[in-house]
């Protein structure tokens, strides 16, 4: 494990940056241990291709208006990255931070009295607790999933704010990397565009930021402003490969139903714009995130070809790229699947395994995605040695 880590995670591999010189080198690393273990590649030459977005610039085609007044690109508003390439003209419904959350500690619904089907959805940005580090708001923060809800919601376009709490500069950040189109525009505003859509509520973004971060309540309404608007980025492609490698199952009848075993082995490169420390242009080395995950892999599939009597269904090992852009490699493999995937049983994905030596505590999720895991998973755990945290979601 340690000399897979070591290799992984090392100077040489530059931080295994998707699409890369040290991603490529990840990738044939993997699949040379996989083959050394008796696997075979599922298609050609253990390699599946793909071609993922490494640069993001806005195009010339970004546009917005509101009740007829012009806006600036680039100095008033500017696309996301993963902006729809898209326009549209529709009226404004506010819906507080974008949330719909209902968990253990926490339930919250923007969306509850409000109507957003083919209009336009202005959100802040953020959460209602921007000083705590550990917040039950955090992971629903996420621009793009508050994206993605809004549009699960019938939003057909977003406009996103921050307010002067989270950010008191308002200032527009470089747009990152990243693919994934959510298909709908989504512009990023200046506080002063998002204040003229709110006129005629007698508000302003500052006023409902400091009433729901202090009320901690929900607030959504319909505005009369008109907004006329659209998006544009340009996405710089380059390629990359996913490894998926077979192991053979051993029972003549169950040997065409499947069990994957997989985890990313891209990480962040040099840093830049994805690393917590934004300026620092260093090898991010990604030990625990995730060539642990990727050592475990490489070790389960010795440990099952070594062992007979083992699987009776064939394993599928999977290595992906692209995860730290938007589960690039993993989305390519199911939009592009090398077997029929209605003969998969299950899928086990092996993400920050390396820092258990320092805790007993384990998260598991995904134990509500199919009948009966979660009492299986803790009928296998030993509780004695392994605290064990359960989430049903199957996805981060």
């Amino acid at each position: 494990l340690q000399d897979h880590v070591r290799f992984l995670a090392s100077d040489s591999l530059k931080g295994r940056l998707t699409g890369s010189e040290g991603d490529s080198l990840a990738a044939l690393y993997i699949r040379e241990q996989l083959m050394m273990a008796g696997l075979v590649p599922l298609s050609s030459d253990g390699f599946q291709r793909l071609e993922v977005t490494d640069r993001v610039t806005p195009g010339l085609n970004n546009f917005l208006s509101v009740n007829g007044m012009t806006f600036t690109p680039s100095t008033d508003f500017m696309p996301f990255s993963f902006s729809g390439n898209s326009g549209l003209e529709a009226g404004v419904v506010f819906a507080g931070y974008g949330f719909e959350i209902s968990s253990d500690t926490l339930t919250w619904n923007d969306y509850r009295q409000i109507d957003v089907k083919g209009k336009w959805v202005l959100m802040l940005r953020g959460d209602p607790e921007p000083q705590k580090s550990v917040s039950g708001f955090i992971p629903f923060s996420n621009d793009r999933d508050k994206v993605m809800l809004a549009k699960d919601m019938g939003a057909s376009g977003v406009l996103m704010v921050s307010g002067p709490i989270m950010d008191e500069q308002d200032s527009f950040e470089i747009l990152p990397t990243g693919d994934y189109s959510v298909e709908i525009p989504v512009l990023r505003i200046k506080r002063k565009v998002a204040d003229m859509i709110l006129m005629a509520n007698n508000t302003t973004i500052a006023d409902l930021e400091r009433k729901i971060n202090e009320s901690k309540k929900p607030e959504g309404f319909q505005t009369s402003a008109n907004v006329y608007g659209g998006s544009e980025v340009i996405r710089k492609k380059s390629a990359t490969r996913n490894v998926i490698m077979l192991l053979p199952g051993e029972d003549e009848l169950l040997r065409d139903e499947y069990i994957i075993i997989g985890a990313h082995f891209d990480h962040l490169g040099l840093g830049g714009s994805s690393s917590r420390l934004q300026d620092t242009v260093a090898v991010h080395y990604g030990a625990d995130d995730n060539a642990s995950g990727v050592s475990a892999v490489i070790e389960l599939a010795e440990k099952f070809a070594l062992t007979k009597g083992t699987h009776k269904r064939g394993i599928i090992f999977a290595a992906f790229s692209g995860e730290e852009s938007g589960l690039l490699g993993s989305k390519h493999f199911t939009d592009n699947p090398v077997i029929d995937l209605s003969k998969v049983n299950a899928m086990i994905n092996l993400d920050m395994v390396g820092r258990l030596q320092d805790s007993s505590f384990l998260q598991v999720g995904g134990v509500g995605t199919a009948e009966g895991l979660e009492d299986l998973v803790k009928s296998l755990g030993d509780t004695n040695q392994v605290r064990l945290s359960f989430s049903e979601e199957g996805y981060g």
